[in-house]
């Protein structure tokens, strides 16, 4: 995204109410303090014992507005608290290096209306949300719903932009819009796969990530055999075109946690992956991953 210190990535963090921006260029990474949650604190773990405060914001995407683009930071939806959209403006956040955002560039969002409305769809009813990957495609926002747990299934969420913002707004009623299809993305070591999030490679087709975790429900972590990236096409109903095992540099299979994906815009081959430990003493990884025979 353009800031004013120059082209940026963004990385949200689910155990963390920062948003880091990375240059492309230095790969230096600036810290974007959020609101702080209820416990009064900004970081999440079990070690700290607040996992349950945390807004859980596993996605976000650059979206056009009235008031002109806004990053839109999506929390899970897997608890009330999580129910939230935190919109950034992205002119608001400082030119050095490091400044926080300046006044009214940060707010939090209730999207409680929307998951109760995703909640109320066939395909999900009886299934706890897990949103984990956010794009916009035309007119429309697209979001995976992870479907891990022992209840959870995969599925492309997509709305028309203008009423969900509506709907943010207090404005809207009813989505006519909303739509919920299933995507089977099988199994890696007999571990089901589950979205951890997507970027636009074209208007029609995305390019997402998928992690095989052997997590119980969505608020647990558990063991991780793997990730893949792979090609949805969007289309009158989602389409899977390609799913391909994440490999280290040496050609085995990975075993990382792969969790957040952007195409590299100077390279057609080259996309970053953020990738996440789950563990609070650790950082995450940014990776380059050639995309030979995926796109």
């Amino acid at each position: 995204m353009d800031t004013p210190a120059g082209p940026r990535l963004g990385v949200c963090q689910d155990d963390a109410h920062f948003l880091a921006l990375i240059d492309p260029d230095t790969r230096r990474v600036d810290a974007l303090p959020l609101p702080v949650g209820r416990s009064g604190l900004r970081l999440f773990d079990t070690l700290r014992g607040n996992k349950l405060d945390k807004l859980d914001l596993e996605s976000l995407c650059v979206v056009p507005t009235k008031q002109g683009p806004r990053l839109w930071l999506f929390g899970s939806g897997s608890a009330a608290i999580r129910e939230v959209v935190v919109e950034v403006d992205p002119a608001g956040i400082g030119a050095r290096a490091g400044a926080e955002a300046g006044t009214g560039a940060i707010r939090v969002r209730s999207n409680a209306r929307f998951c109760a409305a995703l909640r109320a769809e066939v395909m999900l009813r009886g299934a706890p949300l897990n949103l984990e990957g956010a794009c916009v495609a035309d007119a429309d926002l697209v979001l995976l719903q992870r479907g891990n747990g022992a209840e959870g299934t995969p599925a492309v969420v997509r709305v028309e932009l203008e009423e969900l913002q509506a709907l943010l707004d207090g404005r809207g009623e009813a989505l006519r819009t909303l739509r919920v299809d299933p995507v089977e993305l099988s199994a890696l070591d007999g571990v089901a796969l589950g979205f951890t999030d997507a970027c636009l490679v074209d208007p029609d087709r995305l390019l997402f990530l998928a992690a095989a975790e052997a997590s119980p429900d969505v608020i647990e972590d558990g063991a991780v055999v793997g990730s893949t990236l792979g090609i949805l096409s969007l289309g009158a109903r989602p389409k899977l075109e390609a799913l391909i095992p994440l490999l280290e540099a040496d050609g085995r299979p990975s075993r990382r946690k792969a969790e957040g994906v952007c195409l590299d815009p100077e390279r057609e081959d080259v996309a970053f992956v953020v990738v996440d430990q789950d563990d609070p003493t650790a950082a995450s990884e940014l990776l380059e991953v050639e995309l030979a025979g995926v796109r």
